[in-house]
């Protein structure tokens, strides 16, 4: 099992003890900029409106960010979001936050392994009543190690080394682990599971067993992950499962669970093992805020995952 310090403990701690985030507004700045892509916001009909620049910055670490001009501005409305979505529908779409402020220059951060040839439009959408303000046409994105420079080719070679280095680290912890921790491991899955426990001394796991989970990963991409929550809740209340990436700082909801308890959700992503930690916490009904809220339950979750 991957050893944490305390450190890296109180971390997920703060991230769920508290429902306000912290700005990251600065967190690029030493960065450098290897590829930027620009577009302009158009208004949706007569009504709704947004207007201004905006564009995505790729630096030396294939991590992006999408950030509009001192120009930007759009119509006020309740539960308005800022998405990259493949349609102006927003039929599918990634969420990147409640927009910060309807004028002026914002930051928001995108996931890592986001298609933006997939979802190449800047939705700018109120949830409450499903509607469009505005929207922006991201040009093509060519960019990638082999079209910057010779030091960025270079560093995506070193990184595909130590991708390359982690996948033999891994197959040698799942052999190691596979007798003790109930994995059944075979070449094209690996599949975990165990009890989830309540909050305890300031963590949201490590208390009372309240209920049970398993993660499956198929062909390196699939990720299933089952949970079942056994303890009861607050009618005033739903549950949600998050995955935490304590590193990054970064949390992928997993959903509703059903009426029965239970959580069920299935995606193929580009790196599942980056998460370290399954949280499932209860959310106030009817709230749009994207940030989790008070911990139910949670586990620690073993290697492979968590690198």
């Amino acid at each position: 099992m991957k050893i944490k310090t305390a450190y890296g403990i109180a971390m997920i701690a703060a991230l769920f003890m508290s429902v306000a985030t912290i700005p990251t507004d600065n967190a690029f700045a030493e960065k450098a900029v290897v590829d930027e892509i620009s577009s302009s916001f158009k208004r949706a009909d007569f009504i709704h409106n947004a207007e201004g620049t905006a564009k995505v910055i790729t630096h030396d670490d294939w991590s992006q960010v999408l950030q509009f001009g001192s120009n930007f501005k759009s119509t006020s409305g309740p539960d308005v979001y800022v998405y990259l979505a493949s349609d102006e529908r927003a039929s599918d779409f990634v969420n990147l936050g409640m927009i910060q402020s309807n004028e002026g220059a914002q930051e928001y951060s995108i996931p890592a392994g986001t298609d933006l040839n997939e979802y190449d439009k800047i939705l700018i959408w109120c949830q409450a009543f499903g509607v469009l303000f505005g929207s922006a046409d991201l040009p093509e994105y060519t960019a990638s190690p082999a079209t910057t420079s010779e030091n960025n080719y270079a560093m995506k070679e070193k990184m595909q080394q130590k991708e390359e280095s982690m996948m033999m680290m891994e197959k040698e912890a799942i052999m190691q682990q596979k007798e003790t921790h109930s994995q059944n491991i075979s070449e094209d899955r690996i599949f975990i599971k165990g009890k989830l426990t309540a909050p305890a001394d300031d963590k949201p796991f490590g208390g009372n067993i309240v209920g049970d989970y398993n993660v499956r990963v198929r062909d390196g991409e699939q990720l299933r992950v089952f949970a079942t929550f056994e303890n009861t809740k607050p009618d005033s209340t739903v549950l949600e499962g998050w995955l935490v990436d304590m590193d990054s700082d970064y949390k992928l909801s997993l959903g509703k669970t059903n009426a029965q308890g239970k959580l069920i959700f299935t995606e193929r992503m580009v790196n599942p093992w980056i998460y370290d930690v399954l949280v499932i916490t209860e959310e106030p009904i009817g709230d749009f805020d994207p940030t989790p809220n008070k911990p139910a339950g949670g586990i620690l979750l073993e290697g492979p995952f968590g690198q």
